[in-house]
């Protein structure tokens, strides 16, 4: 027998009954009791030992309960990735005790530790049989193969829990072949769908939680805050709040490209594992993040998908990707094999569901509710029991061979309560939703719903998703109401308007259910708002879906009393005439938003109307008003502060995330704007550069992008090339980083118009061209004519006036059907300007001479100076070639 201080050798385990426990040099952490129980075993591997005998060495002078050996046990399965199904290391001996059936070794000695006890062979017999199965170790051959370049294992099997085992082997055998990172996410049975990217999340919240996991986090804060304010168990709630702030209206672009930016960093210093399991749960954006590994990473990250298959070829989303990746040549699939003994097990879930007690019972009710796999700490969510409870209820499932423990983190560090279980045989569920009273399932859902909500990390995805869920499930409409919508907005985080709309609808079916009183009326108004904004992105603003949900919001919301959310309502309406038109209509709405406002007496709301005043009068051509309320707004700004209102809602329907902007910065380039119409070039650009530097300093992308291109498009209406050629390669640039795709085509048109006037005519007309044509299927009308406007003049001093006579007709039909004046007064001008160049008039000006008369009124009632004085410009130019002709 080995001395008692001798450390002993299993597998890729060494244990010292001082040292404790570790893999290679790894230390892994478990309680002194669980280490004694391990030492003891290992010692005299091959022989049982019994309960007593254990109780005996480990708790010597005290008297406790099975559950405290029943918990070691627990934990060592956990700490060593054993299977009491299929045990490689500590075996259950019914009613006798365990028996450590894997082969020992003591180095100093130089031979096997279970040799003085004369094993009986079960051990070595079964650590064979409990080898990991031929695939894996073709998996493992071909991700060395791979040359350092990323590739996805697709693994295909009968069941979750036969995937799960191949998966769980897949990481012991790669632990054993060097260091790495592991990280492991799954999608859910209930609500997979409906929680975009969550697999990927709980990955990247499982890799932070390592040793070393601080690091991770680092590198999440510099190249992927996106991603690390979806992580509540990394992040605080005041830096939550900050990340989610500066990374607001990030596009999926973004989030993929800052997934990608930090799984190659991290994967630099060592290989990155990222098993993904259940996917044919997942929501469709996991699943195209993963069919984007078609095209190899540079650096070693291998992904492990595991999904039961669904369907056939076309109709099974996951096994078609993985062909896809297939044929690319980066991927491999393999098939799992069913876990023997399935054909017993239905005959023993009856016996087991028959003579169950009290605690087993309740315990599996729960697993029915709660889906696969399942964890400690959800059980004693939904039961109200303690873990030590459930814990014991399955360990005796475990047992009996009914529950299996799975896969939690990296090898050797799984956490005891985020272990995950499976049901090994699915009669057993079925037999306990047979037997479970409807009313006692309702009572479940809710009480885990509660639990979800009680949690600090609530808000996070997968708690809100669930929550949502399980409510519903209980019939507690209200809340199911609140945590769908909060489930609606987790999702327009994660740049996934489809999802939302889902959780949209479901919320406004479960509203209807309601009582009809004149509180669901507005709240219905709100909904339909929401709804409206979110199908504005899905379809586009201009669908019929998108006028009727703002249309129904309206007839819902105008003859409610003035309220937070009435102003809500009528702000989602004026947003959607600005952007469509009439711009008639967006200013009886902004009177609306007005009177509700001075109701209530609520500063940020008086701001909002500020805000919603200065981009209509702008857009109607009232540049004396923009000043006004500008200044005012600028005024509230200071007295509000910077808190939450320092983000403004959003202005224009392109995209529901535009509500993210700095206020005092939109109100600060929409006076630059007002400067330059009034011909106040100078000030314009004092402004602007103010501006500019205090969005940088905001730190947010989306407003950082629409400052320069709204500075651009100033620029260009006051003649400065130069300037605008800057702004909008650099506004284009960043609006192409994060996906914002319409500042992106804004920002072409003004940089088209810039070069051209530059002198380079062949390139800048053709990004005018391209980006006007981009704009073609779009029903936004925002600085439509303007942008016309600039293409006119551009064709018109590159010599091309049948180009620019049509590119004025354009705008003029725009500005009538949608009601803007802001470039009405040029567009006159530019239309004699044409006449003037194409030389048909013969011996008469009185076309062009009407034109700009007009264009001099228009601009002279509009309050700018800057059109004003183009417009007396070529009248004296008109008049001066009258002279020379006579």
């Amino acid at each position: 027998m080995p001395n008692h201080g001798a450390a002993l050798r299993f597998g890729p385990y060494r244990v010292h009954p001082v040292q404790g426990l570790a893999e290679g040099r790894d230390e892994i952490r478990i309680t002194p009791k669980a280490l004694a129980v391990l030492y003891a075993l290992a010692e005299r591997a091959g022989d049982v030992v019994t309960k007593a005998e254990l109780f005996d060495t480990v708790w010597p002078d005290c008297t406790v309960s099975d559950s405290a050996l029943s918990s070691c046990i627990h934990e060592l399965r956990c700490a060593l990735g054993d299977d009491a199904r299929r045990p490689r290391y500590i075996e259950t001996v019914h009613r006798r005790g365990f028996r450590f059936v894997c082969d020992c070794q003591c180095p100093e000695r130089d031979r096997r530790a279970s040799a003085d006890f004369g094993g009986s062979g079960r051990g070595r017999s079964d650590h064979r049989a409990g080898d990991v199965p031929p695939e894996v170790a073709d998996a493992v051959r071909w991700l060395s193969e791979s040359g350092g370049e990323s590739r996805v294992a697709w693994i295909n099997g009968p069941d979750s829990v036969s995937n799960n085992v191949v998966t769980r082997c897949l990481l012991r055998r790669l632990a054993d072949e060097g260091k790495g990172y592991y990280c492991t996410g799954r999608a859910n049975e209930h609500f997979g769908p409906d929680d975009p990217y969550h697999p990927l999340i709980e990955a990247l919240d499982e890799l932070c939680q390592q040793p070393g996991g601080a690091g991770i986090a680092s590198l999440l804060r510099r190249h992927a805050p996106s991603w690390l304010a979806e992580l509540p168990s990394v992040v605080g709630n005041e830096e939550r709040e900050v990340l989610r702030k500066v990374t607001a209206g990030v596009s999926r672009e973004r989030l993929w490209a800052e997934l990608d930016t930090v799984l190659n960093t991290i994967a630099a210093d060592r290989p990155l594992v990222i098993v993904l399991e259940d996917l044919q749960w997942c929501d469709p954006l996991t699943l195209q993040w993963v069919a984007t590994l078609e095209q190899p990473m540079a650096a070693p990250i291998f992904v492990v998908v595991t999904w039961v298959s669904g369907g056939k070829s076309g109709e099974d989303p996951v096994s078609d990707a993985s062909e896809r990746c297939i044929a690319a040549g980066c991927g491999t699939k393999l098939t799992a094999s069913g876990l023997p003994g399935r054909a017993h097990e239905s005959q023993t879930a009856r016996r087991c569901l028959d003579s169950a007690d009290a605690n087993v019972r309740r315990v599996l009710e729960a697993v029915d509710i709660l889906g696969e796999p399942f964890t400690v700490e959800a059980l004693a969510g939904a039961t109200g029991e303690s873990e030590s409870v459930i814990r014991l209820a399955l360990d005796g499932l475990e047992d009996d061979g009914l529950v299996r423990a799975g896969l939690s983190g990296a090898p050797g560090r799984e956490r005891d309560s985020r272990v995950r279980y499976f049901l090994a045989d699915p009669a057993l569920r079925v037999q306990v939703r047979r037997n479970t009273p409807a009313s006692r399932r309702r009572e479940l859902h809710y009480a885990y719903a509660v639990f979800l909500r009680g949690r600090s990390d609530a808000i996070s995805g997968f708690r809100v998703t669930a929550s949502a869920h399980h409510f519903a499930q209980a019939f507690a409409t209200e809340r199911a109401i609140h945590a769908g919508q909060d489930a609606a907005t987790m999702c327009h985080r994660r740049a996934a308007p489809s999802v939302a709309l889902r959780h949209l609808r479901r919320v406004l079916q479960l509203l209807r259910s309601l009582p009809e009183t004149e509180i669901r009326s507005i709240r219905e108004a709100d909904l339909q708002a929401r709804l409206g904004s979110t199908l504005a992105v899905v379809e586009g603003p201009g669908s019929d879906s998108v006028r009727l949900c703002h249309e129904r919001a309206w007839n819902l919301g105008a003859e409610a009393e003035a309220s937070p959310r009435r102003f809500s309502v009528l702000w989602a309406v004026w947003v959607y005439y600005l952007s469509v038109g009439p711009l008639s209509r967006a200013q009886e709405m902004v009177d609306e938003l007005a009177r509700t406002a001075e109701t209530l007496q609520s500063r940020e709301l008086l701001l909002d109307v500020h805000h919603a005043r200065w981009t209509t009068a702008l857009m109607v051509g009232d540049v004396c008003a923009v000043r006004l309320e500008t200044q005012a707004g600028l005024s509230l700004c200071s007295l509000i502060g910077e808190g939450p209102t320092a983000m403004g809602r959003g202005c224009t329907l392109h995209t529901v995330h535009s509500s993210d902007h700095d206020i005092g910065v939109c109100a600060g380039f929409f006076a630059a704007w007002a400067c330059v119409l009034a011909g106040k070039s100078e000030e314009a650009k004092r402004l602007l550069d103010t501006v500019l530097a205090h969005a940088r300093a905001v730190g947010h992308p989306y407003t950082i992008v629409a400052t320069l291109v709204m500075s651009a498009a100033a620029c260009a209406a006051m003649g400065d090339a130069q300037s605008t050629a800057r702004l909008s390669a650099e506004g284009a640039s960043m609006a192409a980083k994060h996906g914002l795709s319409l500042w992106q085509i804004w920002a072409r048109i003004y940089g088209g118009w810039a070069e051209t006037i530059l002198g380079r005519s062949a390139t800048g007309l053709e990004k005018l061209a391209d980006g006007l044509e981009r704009l073609n299927g779009s029903p936004l009308r925002l600085f439509r004519a303007f942008q016309l406007s600039l293409a006119a003049e551009a064709q018109l001093a590159a010599g091309r006036l049948d180009e620019a006579s049509e590119s004025i007709r354009n705008a003029f039909q725009t500005s009538l059907r949608f009601g803007d004046r802001l470039a009405m007064p040029e567009l006159y001008r530019l239309r004699g300007e044409v006449a003037l160049a194409g030389g048909r008039l013969g011996r008469s000006v009185q076309g062009p001479e009407a034109d700009f008369r007009t264009a001099l009124a228009m601009a002279r009632e509009q309050g700018a100076g800057l059109y004003r004085d183009r417009a007396l410009h070529s009248m004296e130019h008109l008049h001066s070639r009258e002279r020379s002709r006579l």
